[in-house]
């Protein structure tokens, strides 16, 4: 009798010490409270990255919820798992410091706008969240050159410092306004009111690529559009070309109802029949404000009107009431057709480079140095305008539509340097 019941003693103990083992085999727990992943590093799905024990092979978190975790910050998850809810949390950093980069050159030129060194094409520097930056000029122990120095620090403190020894050139511009102004619809009020202009005589549009603030005034007012239009309608033959509809080395025939006197060099380089490449008349068109191979590009579209019909796809603004009949714009067509240009530059590379050769120091160009700007002006009669990208650290569409004002272009330079103020006070 004691043998037996000695007997089921060990069995209980042994099946208690196999239930035992089998729970902790079987027991989940969470590894740690926080996991912390780089900024753009994949987030793994597995369970078994979050969870300690045995996990079936396939259990993953749910995708939709992880597909939405993007930008830096804590995002609280919870897993349910074999009956039991687990809480943690997912963290995304960003530790990566600013990518400083210098075109090499020779010589470097800056301009210094109320005593801060602005940053040009020379100098790249790469981030993926907002950025300021600081250009420092100091002595060298190389004789003869300048120690050009870059400082970059993005929204998470990551700092990088670059400098080299090189030759540095600065040109000095003084905007002096007690002025400090909230937004660029304030800036403008103010513009308008200190230089007097009508809603007959001025219309203007800026947005910010990266802020998207945006302020259009007298949008919807009808100018003569002058050379303005020769941006869409090389938008046209760019879109045509990558549509296999034509090609840079298609060639078309100048005729005698296409000349029409102006800058550029068609007529020097061609006369009456003969053939003339498209690549030739793009260049032409948009960057010397050839109007001979402007009249032969509309022409070879089916007309005006054609053309006309083509550029709607670039707006979605109110048109003119004689659009298609003659050569008129508003600011709100023209910034959207600018924004289409800038939102895809790939495809339109060709054009961009055109207008950042165009009239250097003059327009939108004039007296900032070497700020990259892609512009295009047009120039008829009493209307002069332009319209330009301007590629500082937050890039921005510009526009300035001018009537029966003679200042107009000194009013172009005073309003582009009261923006760049403006953005620097603001980046």
């Amino acid at each position: 009798m004691l043998k037996n019941k000695w007997f089921w003693v060990s069995v209980i103990f042994l099946l208690s010490g196999i239930i035992y083992i089998s729970f902790q085999k079987t027991k989940v727990s969470l590894k740690q409270e926080v996991f912390t992943f780089p900024y753009k590093s994949e987030i793994p799905l597995s369970l078994s990255y979050y969870l300690e024990g045995k996990i079936e092979e396939n259990a993953n978190l749910d995708e939709e919820k992880v597909s939405k975790i993007h930008e830096v910050g804590e995002y609280p998850m919870t897993i349910e798992y074999g009956g039991d809810k687990y809480s943690f949390t997912i963290e995304i950093v960003d530790k990566k410091p600013p990518e400083i980069m210098f075109v090499e050159k020779n010589r470097y030129q800056f301009v210094k706008l109320n005593d801060q060194v602005l940053i040009n094409d020379s100098i790249s520097i790469k981030d993926d969240h907002e950025y300021d930056y600081q250009i420092i000029i100091k002595e060298s122990a190389v004789e003869g050159k300048s120690q050009l120095c870059v400082m970059a620090k993005d929204r998470f403190a990551n700092k990088n410092e670059k400098c080299i020894d090189t030759i540095v050139d600065i040109k000095e511009v003084k905007y002096s306004s007690d002025k400090q102004f909230s937004s660029v619809k304030e800036l403008i009020e103010d513009f308008i009111q200190e230089f007097q202009l009508s809603e007959e005589s001025f219309a203007f549009f800026y947005h910010n690529s990266i802020t998207q603030e945006q302020f259009v005034y007298n949008g919807d007012h009808t100018f003569y559009g002058a050379s303005i239009i020769k941006v869409p309608l090389a938008m046209i033959y760019i879109d045509q070309i990558n549509d296999k509809m034509r090609s840079f080395d298609d060639s078309y025939v100048l005729l005698p109802e296409d000349i029409e006197e102006g800058a550029g060099f068609t007529l020097s380089n061609y006369k009456v029949n003969d053939k003339i490449p498209l690549s030739f008349l793009l260049e032409q068109s948009v960057r010397y404000s050839d109007n001979t191979a402007t009249n032969i590009l509309i022409r070879e579209l089916g007309g005006f009107s054609k053309f006309h019909e083509l550029l709607k796809k670039y707006t979605d603004a109110k048109l003119p009431q004689q659009f298609g009949l003659i050569n008129v714009i508003t600011a709100n067509m023209m910034k959207d057709v600018l924004l289409h240009l800038q939102t895809h530059s790939k495809q339109y590379q060709v054009v961009l480079n055109y207008m950042k050769q165009a009239n250097p120091d003059d327009f939108l160009k004039k007296g900032i140095g070497d700020i990259v700007i892609a512009q295009k002006y047009g120039l008829y009669g009493n209307n002069l305008h332009a319209i330009g990208i301007v590629y500082t650290t937050q890039p921005y569409l510009i526009g300035v539509f001018t009537n029966q004002r003679e200042d107009a272009r000194k009013l172009m330079e005073i309003l582009q340097q009261r923006i760049i103020v403006y953005q620097l006070l603001h980046r």
